[in-house]
């Protein structure tokens, strides 16, 4: 729907086209009618000149009659000879003549001899008829032999006699006017009263009248083809005058006012341009005025409405206007803010470097300058914003007021301030992390090659931290994590540094040492405020803590100083835990060989360079063997055989336990699955690394592809790791016990809270470690507990076996302690199947050792 403007300005519009439509239309009558003028006064005169000659004519032949006259006058009163009379009649000029008395017979004639013109009866008849009545005349019809024309007079006296003479026209005025004639192109015509032209003039004049009817040229002017024709009568004759003349010479032609039609179609031209230009503006002013009606109303709503703070500041620094969002960031009403100044919520410390941006800005060294800095809200809090100020000048450059655009960054700020915290600290704990830590080791050890002074790094691990997370859950193990960083963070010195790796690996930065005893001193400090009891979860923990430390040497970069700490920390765990260690260069020998027996131990997999040799289990009463334990051995390519403390730990550490385990295990199946008929078993050892890692689905594989049962298949876990079977593992050891396939506890006593375990755990039976059984017969701690243990087991109803049995002695104690199954040199030494000794397959074995695998769950049931 159009507007109310807009309908006023089309009528406004429309109004003034008709208005210019009008004026053309006037304009255009106005040429047409001076074009109609213009030929109507041309052809009037046109016919003036027609008439002016028919009485040029008219004349000429009144003066024929005054000549006549004078020869009437000499005649005698009788007939004068022929010849007297010629002489007379030649010298008035005309060709002829002749006398007639009443009765209409010749008298005289002239030329001399000639015959009469008329008879009698032509006395009495044509124009001479009437001449005899007493009137001059002229013959009507006019002679076209020599152009001449007969002049009749009735002589005076009432004689009756009439004179007539001829006249030869050609050389009369009529050609001398029409030749005269301003119109171009003209011709003139004497036409008698039968039609027959007899005196032609002008240019082209031919026989024949250009094709005009004299009689309706006499009424008004006719038009054919290109020429115009006009007639007028001759006064005292029957004659007529007919003038023609070229249509363009005489009626206008529309190029006559090309000029007059030229201007006006300028005019009308010019007036529709300007009409159209002066529109054009006027709706573009129009339009000018109301789009930058708009647009203010536009830029009004739109500095209202934005999001972020806008106003106008005057050069005294007073708010002259404020949008809604300035109003609600900062916590002012409209008119309380142009009641202050920008001044007045500046945080104080950002106040002057803005002023000095503002003069700059007025004195024209800046067009405009961004900048952060800190407002104070109404309530008293903080925002922190980006301000974005320009300053308006007038047309003569005066400065007017000043821009500002204020955009709220707090969040964005507090959320860079966490992610730069985060950058350079732990989340968890607030320690430094790796980040923060190599840059201030590298400043710590620029500072001390200029000061000789002694820099340590300590790199600390927790002992057995899993286990916490495992059965108290991730957020005891968090809880544990922030207090060992509390610990630590007060047992250092103020100007060292703790930092977090990740997981419950931490570093300590000692700068300044004065001596290596001074950093051992520190750690030992560490390590002793980290391994008091905590309580977590409603439980006292103690937590245990291993540690390699070292020294840096000269020009050391951090990355290496850190890296040797790492490899004191490995040879620290290699050799008991709980413990730390001082890097020395020897460390490093033994980590690049370790990362070289890495990188052969994982082609040895993919080659499949191992072979198991089997050590019997045996019956300590009766010495007969029951089962068989096999153990690993690598067949290095250029070392020969390797034992398993070659490279065990490096598989854990490497992650290859997995694929190694796999490979025993297929290994053992085979060799079980060459002996079909046999009741023995064999126990493969199982890493920790491998439960849980899909251990069952492995054990599943390698006994299906080699066709044997599980019931002669066994396991042999470590304490630790049964320690460690919680939730997912230890429900995969049950499974694996549910196939029928024996479990037992390897190397037990070197764990913790080993007893409450044997409830924890679907096992048959346990293996005492060695360390147990070289101390047989000491007749102390050692005995008492090997027979502590051997009751247990018996007890249980289990099977015990025990480890490292390499005399007699030890043989007769393991029994007399109440242990049945032995394994040792002195019983058998693990050998290769090509030279092993099998069990008699036929033997009736009494014991079925492992023959049924107890569940200690269902037991204590």
């Amino acid at each position: 729907m159009l507007k109310a403007c807009h309908v006023r300005t089309v009528r406004r519009i429309g109004a003034a086209a008709l208005c210019w439509l009008m004026l053309l239309v006037a304009a255009a009558t106005v040429v047409v009618w001076s074009q109609d003028r213009t030929e109507n006064a041309q052809l009037t005169r046109f016919e003036a000149r027609a008439a002016a000659a028919a009485s040029i004519v008219a004349a000429y032949a009144q003066d024929v009659f005054d000549r006549e006259r004078r020869i009437a006058d000499w005649l005698p009163s009788r007939a004068p000879s022929d010849a007297a009379f010629s002489r007379e009649v030649f010298a008035a000029g005309f060709s002829g003549a002749a006398l007639l008395d009443a009765s209409g017979r010749l008298l005289s004639s002239a030329p001399i001899g000639a015959s009469s013109p008329v008879n009698g009866t032509e006395a009495t008849s044509g124009y001479l008829s009437e001449a005899f009545t007493g009137r001059a005349v002229v013959s009507d019809a006019l002679a076209t032999g020599p152009a001449s024309a007969n002049f009749a007079l009735p002589l005076q006296g009432g004689s009756g006699r009439v004179l007539t003479v001829a006249l030869d026209l050609r050389e009369g005025p009529l050609q001398s006017f029409v030749s005269a004639s301003p119109v171009p192109g003209s011709r003139g015509f004497l036409v008698d009263s039968r039609g027959t032209p007899l005196i032609m003039g002008g240019d082209g004049a031919g026989a024949q009248l250009d094709g005009f009817d004299v009689a309706a040229a006499l009424s008004e002017p006719v038009h054919r083809e290109d020429r115009v024709a006009v007639a007028a009568p001759v006064p005292g004759t029957p004659w007529r005058l007919m003038l023609t003349a070229p249509e363009d010479a005489v009626s206008p032609s529309p190029g006559t006012n090309a000029v007059a039609w030229w201007l006006l179609g300028g005019i009308a031209v010019a007036t529709l341009v300007g009409g159209l230009l002066f529109g054009w503006i006027w709706a573009s002013r129009r339009r000018s005025r109301t789009a930058q009606a708009e647009l203010a109303q536009q830029f009004r709503l739109t500095v209202e409405n934005a999001p972020i703070g806008i106003c106008l500041v005057g050069l005294n620094g007073g708010f002259l206007h404020t949008n809604v969002q300035l109003q609600r960031m900062l916590g002012y009403t409209a008119e309380e803010l142009r009641g202050l100044s920008f001044g007045d919520i500046t945080y104080p410390d950002d106040l002057e470097a803005g002023l000095a941006l503002l003069d700059q800005l007025v004195a024209g060294a800046l067009p405009h300058y961004q900048m952060d800095k800190r407002y104070v809200r109404r309530d008293g809090s903080l925002m922190w914003s980006k301000v974005s100020v320009s300053l308006v000048r007038d047309e003569a450059d005066r400065p007017l007021h000043f821009v500002a655009q204020v955009e709220d960054v707090t969040e964005v700020r507090a959320a860079q301030e966490e992610l730069q915290r985060r950058a350079w600290y732990d989340p968890l704990t607030g320690l430094a992390n790796r980040n923060l830590l190599l840059d201030r080791m590298a400043q710590v050890l620029v500072q001390r090659d200029r000061d000789q002074a002694i820099v340590a790094v300590a790199v600390c691990d927790l002992d057995h931290f899993k286990r916490i997370n495992d059965s108290l859950g991730h957020p005891a193990g968090d809880r544990l994590l922030r207090e060992v960083a509390r610990r630590m963070q007060d047992a250092v010195r103020g100007g060292d540094t703790v930092a977090r790796l990740g997981g419950d690996e931490f570093v300590l930065l000692l700068s300044e040492v004065v001596t290596d005893d001074e950093a051992t001193a520190v750690l030992e400090r560490v390590k002793a405020a980290v391994e008091a009891p905590i309580g977590i979860a409603g439980q006292e923990l103690v937590v245990y803590f291993s540690a390699g430390l070292a020294i840096a040497a000269s020009n050391q970069s951090a990355e290496a100083l850190l890296r040797d700490a790492e490899t004191a920390l490995y040879a620290a765990k290699g050799r008991g835990r709980s413990r730390w260690e001082l890097y020395s260069g020897g460390m490093r020998q033994r980590a690049l060989m370790q990362l070289s027996i890495e990188s052969e131990l994982r082609r040895a997999i993919e080659q499949d360079e191992f072979e198991l040799h089997y050590q019997p289990i045996v019956d300590l009463r009766t010495g007969q063997g029951v089962a068989y334990e096999a153990l690993l051995r690598w067949r290095h390519p250029q070392r020969g055989l390797v034992l398993p403390g070659g490279f065990l730990d490096i598989a854990e550490e490497s992650q290859l336990i997995v694929p190694l385990g796999e490979l025993v295990l297929r290994h053992a199946c085979r060799f079980l699955a060459r002996h079909p008929q046999a009741r023995w078993r064999v126990f493969v050892n199982v890493s920790p690394g491998q439960i849980g890692r899909g251990l069952l689905s492995a054990v599943i594989l390698e006994l299906d592809t080699a066709g044997v049962p599980a019931s002669r298949l066994g396991l042999e876990i470590t304490e630790n790791a049964v320690l460690d079977a919680t939730g997912p593992r230890l429900r995969e050891m049950q499974q694996l016990a549910d196939m029928g396939i024996n479990l037992l506890m390897d190397d037990f006593g070197t764990g913790y809270s080993a007893l409450t375990s044997l409830f924890a755990a679907p096992i048959s039976g346990i293996k005492l470690d060695r360390s147990f059984t070289a101390r047989l017969g000491d007749g102390g701690s050692g005995d008492r507990i090997t027979a502590t243990v051997g009751d247990l087991v018996a007890s249980l109803g289990a099977h015990g076996v025990v480890e490292g049995i390499e005399t007699v002695d030890q043989r007769r104690r393991a029994l007399s302690h109440g242990w049945t199954y032995g394994q040792g040199y002195l019983l058998g030494r693990p050998v290769a199947e090509a030279d092993l000794v099998l069990l008699d397959d036929e033997a009736d074995v009494s014991s079925d050792f492992g023959a049924v695998a107890i569940s200690v769950l269902e037991r204590a049931e």
